[in-house]
């Protein structure tokens, strides 16, 4: 004979309370005490309660059908001193945008809330969350010289997509650096470079919890043996990027931000891709061929997590933190093509237009 499965009115039955406490502390309602909550729970599993998955589908297209109305509010924490910093940078603007959008068709609405205007204790912080009913709270790329900041972390759900963001560690959204490096390998491999190097500027550096130098080095100790060329981690300077150029002389320059390579071209003359070919690990918005992280993939992903921790009244800080990491896609804008000949005049032309004093 089958098992029949157990119900919410089985629960009530058995703990005295109402099917409709049963419903709401199952589901941890804030409503619903936490001793209440906590002995449901446990009468639940001692009944072998399941949720009926058909049941759960059917409640989600009846709420989907019907008109959604704006029900909870959440903050994206904008966390730079300069009011013009949060807005300048595209990806964090694509990425927020598309939360936005996820958000709204979930019913939920989405401010900023500027932690330096004026500047918040974090008890402060925490208490405006609080009073202005922030249920949730996003933790968008941050400035590269801010490691953490404070704030009660128990008041909210949260959801983080940087990357370097440890104390405290917390549930993310990010692009998979690792695996979109090796892809960007791969594909200059295919096109027949034989050479690439890598170029850092500091505003990345670590960012990526150093993912995008653990993949180059991995893919070019496993094609190059021990011939692989050493990357340059930070490349602000121009000048000192060229001399990297023509120590190693690289025949694809793979970027983690597009201005370095219009920096590099101004400082040395080459032609792009005819002298030296160039990629970028972050293409989203520039001008290089390259990896497009996808901005509005990660901030509607985030924004599903961040919904789902508020139903499930999960907040503060996760005993076991869980990172979603996205693939990125490569774009082809043509600034990396067949690669030249080792020995061939061109690449040794380019080599040596440039040159320059030390």
């Amino acid at each position: 004979m089958a098992k029949t499965r157990v119900s919410l009115v089985d629960i009530a039955r058995k703990t005295g309370y109402s099917v409709m406490t049963v419903s709401y502390a199952l589901r941890n309602h804030p409503k619903i005490r936490e001793s209440t909550r906590a002995l449901i729970h446990a009468a639940a599993e001692e009944l072998g309660y399941v949720p009926d998955p058909d049941l759960v589908k059917l409640m989600s297209r009846i709420r989907m059908s019907q008109k959604i109305e704006t029900r909870s509010f959440v903050a994206v924490l904008d966390l730079f001193e300069d009011r013009k910093a949060f807005t300048a940078d595209p990806y964090t603007n694509a990425m927020i945008s598309a939360c936005e959008e996820r958000l709204g068709k979930l019913g939920y609405q989405l401010s900023r809330f500027r932690i330096f205007e004026p500047r918040l204790s974090p008890r402060r912080i925490s208490s405006i969350l609080v009073s202005r009913g922030i249920e949730g709270v996003i933790l968008p790329p941050f400035p590269t010289e801010l490691k953490n900041f404070e704030m009660d972390w128990n008041a909210v759900a949260l959801i983080c997509t940087e990357e370097r963001f440890h104390e405290p560690e917390l549930n993310k959204v990010i692009p998979h650096h690792y695996s979109n490096m090796i892809r960007v390998l791969t594909h200059v491999w295919e096109m027949g470079y034989r050479r690439p190097g890598l170029a850092s500027c500091k505003n990345s550096l670590g960012r990526d919890n150093f993912a995008w130098f653990g993949a180059y080095y991995s893919f070019l100790a496993d094609r190059m043996g021990s011939s692989w060329l050493p990357p340059l981690p930070v490349a602000n300077d121009p000048a000192e990027m060229v001399r990297w150029y023509n120590e190693f002389k690289p025949d694809v320059i793979i970027v983690t931000e597009d201005w370095l390579i219009e920096a590099f071209q101004k400082e040395s003359g080459l032609r792009i891709p005819e002298d030296v070919g160039a990629v970028s690990a972050s293409a989203d918005f520039g001008s290089l061929s390259g990896i497009v992280q996808g901005a509005e993939v990660i901030g509607s992903a985030a924004a599903d997590i961040l919904t789902a921790h508020i139903i499930r009244n999960e907040r503060g800080v996760p005993e076991n933190p869980k990172t979603m990491m996205i693939e990125g896609t490569w774009i082809d804008r043509g600034t990396a093509g067949e690669a030249a000949p080792e020995e061939g005049t061109t690449r040794k032309r380019a080599q040596k237009k440039a040159r320059r004093p030390a």
